[in-house]
């Protein structure tokens, strides 16, 4: 498990993919209970660092789905470059978008072997 924390820049909780052992789940829950929500919203670049990792095979993105900062804000390029990114390691990417919907997680989630949800 990850956790990529991402506003304007993206800060991962630990460089690559960790074993859930107990230490690092209280390490984890730690770091989440000290996330604070920050301005912009940067997807692409978080998804990209995610993707980077030779381990992923699965990717939960919890956004509200409206980009604001990264290498890529509109949601064609943003879907354009992850699909390019992804096209041959077909990592599932689900999206839950928090607060309304956004096509941007519908698509990403449709494109590559996702589920969409809104909450």
């Amino acid at each position: 498990v990850n956790v990529i924390m991402f506003h304007s820049t993206i800060h991962p909780w630990r460089p690559s993919l960790q074993r859930l052992t107990k230490g690092n789940r209280a390490a984890l829950g730690k770091y989440l209970l000290g996330l604070r929500p920050t301005g912009g919203t940067n997807i692409f670049d978080a998804l990209e660092k995610a993707l980077e990792d030779k381990e992923v095979d699965t990717i939960f993105l919890l956004s509200d789905g409206s980009p604001g900062s990264g290498k890529f804000v509109a949601t064609d390029d943003i879907v354009r470059e992850i699909r390019r990114l992804n096209q041959t390691r077909r990592v599932a990417i689900h999206c839950v978008s928090i607060g309304r919907d956004a096509e941007l997680m519908k698509r990403l989630a449709a494109e590559n072997g996702g589920q969409y949800v809104r909450r």
